[in-house]
């Protein structure tokens, strides 16, 4: 699975990482489980929203949150951050 990131991924990490560096390890983590065991228990991963234009979401961290789409050959992070933030 290729993971790509879109600008507004690129740009919401790195002001994420500003506040919590720590969390580089852990989505590193969460983006690797994603890719051996897309159903692990730990990701919580949930559908949003309907159409065509569906995004996905799985947890970082009690209240983080990372957004993506799957795409044809992988996925393109979309979004993280704070529950309230990113949706």
């Amino acid at each position: 699975m290729n993971i790509y990131l879109s600008s507004g991924y690129l740009k919401a990490y790195k002001k994420i990482l500003r506040k919590k560096p720590y969390l580089n390890s852990k989505v590193k983590k969460a983006l690797k489980t994603l890719q051996e065991n897309p159903r692990h228990s730990s990701l919580r991963l949930h559908k949003l929203g309907d159409g065509s234009y569906k995004n996905w979401s799985i947890s970082i961290e009690k209240d983080v949150r990372l957004l993506f789409s799957y795409v044809k050959d992988g996925i393109i992070l979309v979004d993280i951050g704070s529950h309230n933030k990113v949706y």
